[in-house]
Formats: C-alpha cells, sequence, structure tokens
C-alpha cells in the first residue's frame, strides 16, 4: 500500500512538471501566432461577428508576415491562407462566414501594413444608417408629383441636399403611398410612350400628305 501511494504521489509530482514543461516548449506548429491584446473594433459597428474578425484577420495576418520572413513569396503565403480560412463560418454568428478570399486578404494585409501593422487597417467602417423624417418624405412626395418626373429615382434627384440615399428614402416610404408613386409613374410612362407613337403617326402622315 505505501508503495503504491507513493506511485501516486510520485505521478502527482511528475504531472504539473509535464505541464510547465509543455508551457515553456510549445508546439512547433502553431494554429495561429500568440494574441498580443484584445482586438478593437470600430464603435460605429460593433456587432459580435466583428469583434470576432477583427481578432481572427491581424493574427493571420501576423501568421503571413512571418511565413513571409522566413522566405516564403507574398502571392503564395497568401493565397495558401485564404484556401485556409476563406469561408470558416464565425463562431458568433453561423449565418456569417469570414470574407478572405485571395484578393481580399491581400488588400486586408496591405492595409495591416500601410497601418503600421496595427488592426486599425482593418477595422470596419461602416455607417450607422440615416433616419428619413416625415418632412423629407412629403418633400420627396412634392418633386414626385411635378408633372415632369418620371421615377422616384428622378424625384430623389430633384430634392435638395437629401440626408439619406435614394434607398433609404424608398425603404422609409410607407407602403401604401410607394404603391401609388408606382402607379403615378407607370402612367406617366404609358402617357409619354402614346404621345411619342401619336408624333410618329402624324409625322407619317405629314410625309404622305406631301
Amino acid at each position: 500500500m505505501v508503495t503504491r501511494f507513493k506511485s501516486l504521489s510520485a505521478r502527482g509530482a511528475a504531472a504539473p512538471r509535464q505541464r510547465r514543461d509543455a508551457r515553456a516548449n510549445p508546439p512547433a506548429r502553431a494554429r495561429f501566432p500568440a494574441r498580443s491584446a484584445k482586438a478593437r473594433v470600430s464603435p460605429v459597428y460593433a456587432a459580435p461577428w466583428a469583434v470576432e474578425r477583427a481578432e481572427l484577420l491581424p493574427r493571420i495576418c501576423r501568421l503571413a508576415d512571418r511565413r513571409i520572413a522566413l522566405g516564403g513569396k507574398v502571392d503564395v503565403t497568401l493565397k495558401a491562407l485564404a484556401r485556409r480560412f476563406d469561408g470558416r463560418p464565425l463562431k458568433r454568428d453561423r449565418g456569417r462566414k469570414l470574407q478572405c478570399s485571395f484578393p481580399t486578404l491581400r488588400r486586408l494585409y496591405y492595409c495591416w501594413l500601410h497601418a503600421g501593422r496595427r488592426r486599425a487597417g482593418l477595422e470596419l467602417h461602416y455607417r450607422p444608417p440615416t433616419k428619413v423624417h416625415r418632412r423629407d418624405l412629403a418633400a420627396l412626395g412634392a418633386a414626385a408629383l411635378s408633372p415632369d418626373t418620371r421615377s422616384l429615382a428622378d424625384a430623389w434627384r430633384r430634392l435638395h441636399c437629401p440626408p439619406g440615399g435614394y434607398y433609404g428614402f424608398r425603404c422609409a416610404l410607407p407602403s401604401r403611398l410607394k404603391q401609388a408613386l408606382a402607379r403615378l409613374f407607370t402612367a406617366r410612362r404609358m402617357s409619354l410612350a402614346s404621345g411619342r407613337e401619336v408624333a410618329q403617326q402624324v409625322a407619317a402622315l405629314s410625309r404622305t400628305t406631301r
């Protein structure tokens, strides 16, 4: 019994030493370089998948930098990493995948280099959606009522300094107003086409009478 307990105690003493040796001498081929600091994402767009993207891309760039420093060619290294990581589903949003094809990864890698190998070159800078107010929609409707307006995009272009883009205005329109405007513009285009057809027929008649 004493011998058995001695062997168990010897194993327990050897296990922490093995763990310490494994920490001191990590395996030669690591999946990623070690993390340096917590990833920072622009406050403009800090969704969970964007945070995970901001953590993965700098590590991929550092891995490419190490392989290139060991003598690898830039394009060959980036193509290999793109085949390895492109399309990988993100853990924090399974509906999204990491977009790092070879052209995208090469662009991001050079942005990372120009930023001084900092994460600032890889951050997302999406603009928040602009809120379209009722007065802006009323101005769009007034521009659409002009007889020479042929489409909703034409009405939006007639606005003076619109606060948002065309698609933002289109999505903010109530559905009934949007359908009424679609019918109005369709009728105007049909009447314009009918007017052109009548003009052509009148011109043909005037030529035959001569």
